[in-house]
């Protein structure tokens, strides 16, 4: 099923995908927090899916919300405008890392 057809940021998105993000996006907009996770192999598509998934649930996604450290994940968050996408790529590397829990609490 085509996404956004007719316009520059045309592609393809599989019809369950879009019925769940179209849930998804009414819960959103009912001022609800989502968040989604990918999980796959290397090279299976992940950032594109999460990107894809980004722009179709918020219009305004560009590529100065893709963040890849928990730093810069934390300061895209608090930027934010209410009801935009964030996509931390990668998000295992910094995750990970027992140091993440420490350094950034989350009381502030």
């Amino acid at each position: 099923m085509k996404v956004f057809e007719g316009t520059k940021d045309e592609y393809y998105m599989d019809g369950y995908l879009k019925t769940n993000m179209d849930t998804a996006n009414a819960i959103i907009k009912k001022d609800w927090d989502m968040v989604f996770i990918v999980d796959g192999g290397e090279g299976g598509g992940k950032s594109v899916l999460s990107q894809q998934c980004a722009k179709y649930n918020d219009s305004t996604f560009n590529i100065d919300r893709i963040v890849f450290t928990p730093k810069t994940f934390r300061d895209a968050i608090i930027n934010a405008e209410k009801y935009q996408a964030v996509v931390y790529d990668e998000a295992y590397t910094g995750l990970s890392a027992r140091a993440t829990m420490s350094i950034y609490d989350c009381s502030c």
